[in-house]
């Protein structure tokens, strides 16, 4: 990646996150074509396509050049009024290029290609109501984000890592103890809707611990796919063309 040195850091480093954006754009269009437009024989050469991209975009973002970018723009941040948009910019680049750095380039095209050629898999494995189909393209994605969370310093629990990709310092027993709390905070609400109204989907019901409202409909493809919502969903879902669609 060459970035002229003439201009100001700042303005620097935003030329270099712009190309780094219009990279990361063109592999959502793959994945958008893939799965709008692309026979579906091209997945694995859409997958090589899409990995490359990524692997590349991964490589310009973790580079030396946008460490020594931040690095010479630290005292600019701190002086930085902290709210402001330039900033944030810097903060937030910054926490973003050291924590992609402990992601070696090669896993990260690794993913990208695995998650490719799995979708295509899944895609078979659903209309044919196979999940053996399926397994072993699930299995290596495990293997993959295990081998991702391993890059990084262990956190209280293993899904901490992949959290905090999403919701930055919080942790799995924050988000285990907002969802305990949701069968006490529904409970009783679903006696409120029509009976008459939409069916009610069983997987809803057994994941919170819920009763189903008096009368109500039940959803069709629980009511043929699913055993009673006593039975755990990986079980209730045996059979299922890709299990409940609500």
């Amino acid at each position: 990646m060459t970035v002229g040195t003439v201009t100001a850091p700042l303005d620097r480093l935003r030329t270099a996150l712009a190309e780094i954006a219009d990279l990361q754009h063109a592999e959502m269009l793959l994945d958008w074509d893939s799965r709008v437009s692309m026979p579906h024989a091209g997945a694995r050469a859409r997958a090589d396509a899409s990995a490359t991209v990524g692997r590349i975009a991964h490589e310009r973002f973790i580079s030396d050049e946008v460490g020594e970018l931040l690095d010479e723009l630290a005292p600019l941040g701190a002086e930085l009024e902290p709210g402001s948009a330039d900033a944030a910019l810097i903060r937030v680049t910054r926490r973003e290029w050291e924590r992609f750095r402990r992601v070696p380039a090669a896993l990260a095209g690794e993913m990208r290609h695995a998650s490719g050629i799995a979708v295509a898999a899944w895609d078979e494995a659903k209309a044919a109501s196979d999940f053996a189909q399926f397994a072993p393209h699930l299995e290596h994605q495990l293997e993959l984000k295990h081998r991702y969370v391993e890059c990084f310093p262990p956190g209280e629990e293993t899904y901490d890592t992949l959290l905090d990709d999403y919701e930055q310092g919080m942790k799995t027993a924050e988000v285990r103890a907002v969802f305990d709390q949701l069968p006490r905070a529904l409970d009783g609400h679903l006696e409120l809707m029509d009976v008459a109204g939409p069916p009610i989907c069983e997987q809803l019901l057994f994941d919170f611990r819920l009763k189903p409202p008096t009368g109500a409909p039940r959803c069709p493809w629980c009511a043929v796919y699913a055993a009673p919502a006593r039975i755990r969903p990986a079980e209730r879902r045996k059979g299922s063309p890709g299990g409940c669609r609500r």
